[in-house]
């Protein structure tokens, strides 16, 4: 990758580093408030508080996942091993790298490891399946 390519690709990963990481600072102070909740909850409100926290949680760890990928491309950018693929050591692809800046394998290893993390979702409820009609 050349170095106007690098440039930009150090400019758009910065932007998205500082675009995240209010999101993820925002999140905390909710969370911990929705912790210190202290009133007392019929069983419907308590689920309900209960399955908003969780989303809340599960929304804070992705912005906490995102952020730590932004960080991790810009420190590969340092290093000069942006761009490579992390599975065959290829070259990612201006393009796949546009679309998401701070992927660490090429389209191709991407598809390889969907069809294979599928292919073992797919035997997992094959075996349950088996299993419960032997019940």
């Amino acid at each position: 990758m050349n170095k106007e390519m690098l440039q930009y690709f150090s400019e758009v990963l910065n932007r998205q580093l500082l675009d995240a990481l209010p999101e993820a600072r925002g999140m905390l102070p909710g969370l911990l408030d929705a912790l210190d909740h202290r009133e007392p909850m019929d069983e419907v409100d308590f689920a309900s508080h209960q399955y908003s926290q969780e989303f809340n949680i599960r929304i804070h760890r992705h912005h906490h996942m995102k952020f730590r990928e932004i960080l991790a491309a810009i420190q590969r950018l340092s290093d000069g091993e942006y761009g490579i693929c992390e599975e065959c050591g290829d070259e990612i692809g201006v393009d796949r790298l546009k679309v998401q800046p701070f992927t660490t394998v090429c389209l191709a290893c991407r598809r390889q490891l969907e069809m294979l993390s599928g292919a073992g979702s797919k035997r997992m409820k094959r075996s349950s399946s088996q299993g419960m009609e032997q019940m």
